[in-house]
């Protein structure tokens, strides 16, 4: 090895899984305005698309992606409103970046299949419906 290769001190695992902890934004305690507003965002998001249950692991990974954009967007509009100022080139990055997210996901809201009133509730307090 050459000699004047660096030299990588030795780590332990344990602090090494310490400094690659990952955060996601169920780690979040929604105590923020933007925590709250992508939370909501994405909740939505996942309703028009049917729900939880009838949305794949890439439509969920979308939503989060457009609801945090989302965010983001709204405390860029908010500060321009207030007068403060704002980089207008980021923003129109970031409407644009949402708005291809939205695209990818499909912009028209997806109808559930209700059979009957009893059913709907049942879904919505989280019951199984047989057939």
């Amino acid at each position: 090895m050459p000699s004047d290769a660096g030299q990588v001190p030795a780590t332990n695992k344990a602090s090494w899984a310490a400094k690659a902890r990952l955060l996601s934004l169920s780690d979040l305690d929604a105590r923020t305005r933007a925590a709250r507003d992508a939370l909501r965002l994405r909740a939505g998001i996942l309703n028009d698309l049917g729900g939880d249950q009838h949305t794949s692991v890439a439509q969920c990974e979308l939503a989060q992606r457009a609801a945090v954009l989302g965010a983001m967007i709204e405390d860029a509009e908010a500060k321009w409103l207030r007068g403060e100022p704002v980089d207008l080139v980021s923003l129109c990055t970031l409407v644009n970046a949402q708005r291809r997210v939205l695209a990818d996901l499909g912009l028209e809201r997806t109808a559930r299949d209700v059979s009957s009133i009893r059913d709907l509730v049942r879904r919505n307090r989280g019951e199984v419906i047989d057939g």
